[in-house]
């Protein structure tokens, strides 16, 4: 529940478009995927354990 609450105080007040922006970015598992095929879970698991630095 921490994490949702996180989640939702972060990324709340970006729209759609803000949202896609950020996740598309280069490098982002989205990036690194050839369009139409899913992105491997390891790409989203990467991405998301990286620490912040």
């Amino acid at each position: 529940m921490i994490y949702c609450k996180k989640i939702d105080k972060d990324y709340s007040d970006y729209t759609a478009s803000g949202l896609s922006r950020i996740t598309h970015r280069a490098g982002s598992p989205w990036s690194m995927t050839e369009k139409g095929k899913p992105i491997k879970d390891q790409l989203i698991f990467d991405q998301f354990t990286k620490t912040e630095e």
